[in-house]
């Protein structure tokens, strides 16, 4: 797995999906984590609460994220998908220091103009904070 030690994401590793590790849902929170969000809901905020349901119950997200991205990407099969990363660092954890949610949607609209951003995919990366790979993003666990 390929390690990324910058604080920002660039936008060619957030175009692909495959940099980071799927997050598959699971449980109680399945259908509000895969429902379509309003647009002047904004997106940030449709992010962060589909970030608090597929980590329950386990991992609640409870606390500030320190850096938020949003990317779109327009092409002609899907006129507007947006993918918006979610970045915590400083954690007190002795083998992870970071952790980066990757949240896609498309957006989509109806034929009465209501327009939703449609959950697409969740995934994650850790920050290592020791061995080889300590300060690089990775897909793959910590050791």
């Amino acid at each position: 797995s390929s390690g990324y030690t910058s604080d920002y994401a660039t936008r060619e590793l957030v175009a692909n999906p495959d940099n980071f590790k799927r997050i598959r849902i699971n449980g109680r929170g399945v259908s509000e984590a895969v429902a379509p969000c309003p647009v002047a809901e904004g997106i940030i905020d449709c992010t962060l609460a589909k970030l608090s349901l597929i980590n329950l119950p386990v991992r609640s997200v409870h606390e500030d994220y320190d850096l938020a991205q949003v990317f779109y990407y327009p092409n002609t099969e899907q006129p507007t998908t947006a993918v918006v990363i979610m970045q915590k660092t400083g954690l007190m954890d002795d083998s992870i220091s970071g952790h980066r949610y990757r949240v896609s949607f498309k957006l989509e609209e109806d034929d009465k103009s209501n327009a939703t951003w449609n959950f697409v995919q969740y995934g994650e990366q850790l920050q290592c904070a020791r061995g080889d790979m300590a300060g690089k993003w990775q897909k793959g666990d910590c050791v």
